[in-house]
């Protein structure tokens, strides 16, 4: 009816970016087909790409890099779709990005201009150098951390200071429930 397919709220958050936020292919298609720009960003650089990677809408995701949204855009603080999708644990979201292209070894590369975090002084940036197979290791995503090495991930890459079996011993406390030696 004429609607602008690339209308966005006061802080840039286009409808195309709320309809992939939510996972809807067929509102995600019908605005890229009356124009929706896949790579605009919201304020703070995001893009529908990385909302929808991080919701783990993996056929939003497809389309969107069907239409031509930048696989690789970051963020200041380095996160891309991948990490996104990797710090979430979506696996299906991960294997549509290595598809279309991303390289499962790359790292977070974050700006050294980037603004304070939201969250405060206590909180624990992630590391230069930090891998998709670190952060699924860091955040308990186990079974994406093996499917990421079974994708090529180094299991013995140290470039942020520490390998993934280093950080699983932080992250792995076994308790009661455990069986035999942990």
């Amino acid at each position: 009816a004429g609607a602008d397919a690339n209308a966005s709220l006061p802080g840039g958050e286009t409808i195309l970016m709320t309809a992939a936020r939510l996972g809807s292919l067929e509102a995600v298609k019908a605005l890229l087909g009356r124009g929706a720009n896949p790579n605009a960003q919201e304020r703070r650089d995001q893009t529908a790409l990385m909302w929808a990677a991080a919701e783990g809408h993996a056929t939003v995701v497809r389309a969107l890099i069907e239409a031509g949204s930048t696989i690789n855009a970051a963020l200041p603080s380095g996160f891309t779709p991948l990490f996104f999708a990797v710090r979430e644990g979506h696996i299906d979201v991960v294997r549509v990005l290595l598809e279309a292209g991303v390289n499962v070894n790359e790292t977070l590369q974050p700006k050294a201009d980037r603004p304070a975090s939201p969250l405060g002084a206590n909180y624990r940036p992630i590391r230069n150098g930090t891998s998709p197979l670190m952060l699924a290791v860091e955040n308990g995503h186990f079974e994406l951390a093996i499917a990421l090495v079974q994708a090529g991930a180094d299991p013995n890459d140290q470039r942020s200071g520490f390998t993934a079996l280093h950080a699983n011993s932080w992250v792995r406390k076994p308790d009661a429930s455990d069986v035999g030696d942990p």
